[in-house]
């Protein structure tokens, strides 16, 4: 069975309609009846797969990428922990051994797809890179 980060319910067909379009699954419909009336409904019941979730969400910081508020984020996670983004380089292969360079360099892989790496300019051992 798929995992779903959202389930809904509805009886409403266009309302189904609706969030299928918007990437929702059809888990499974429900004959039911109504206790007060007697009458047949059906019960459509949806799911939001993860995928589709998560691909939202990059969407949306890709939004915030192409306002440039990355870099707002990746200041404001700096002075969260007392560093600086500055003292920071991209480098092709090492070790992330701070908390904000492990932060930048999971941010490339999670966001971008990247595999990048953040090491102190001042770290001897990558100078050459």
């Amino acid at each position: 069975m798929k995992d779903y980060v959202r389930i809904y319910e509805t009886a409403d067909g266009k309302e189904a309609d609706r969030y299928i379009r918007e990437g929702w699954e059809l888990i499974e419909t429900i004959k039911s009846v109504n206790p007060n009336t007697g009458s047949e409904f059906v019960k459509i019941i949806l799911g939001l797969p993860i995928k589709e979730h998560v691909n939202k969400l990059i969407s949306i910081i890709r939004d915030y990428e192409e306002h440039n508020l990355k870099d707002v984020l990746l200041k404001k996670v700096a002075e969260q922990l007392d560093d600086n983004v500055q003292d920071y380089k991209a480098v092709r292969s090492a070790e992330s051994t701070t908390p904000l360079g492990k932060y930048m360099s999971d941010y490339e892989d999670v966001v971008n797809d990247e595999k990048v790496f953040y090491v102190k300019k001042n770290d001897i051992r990558y100078e050459g890179q």
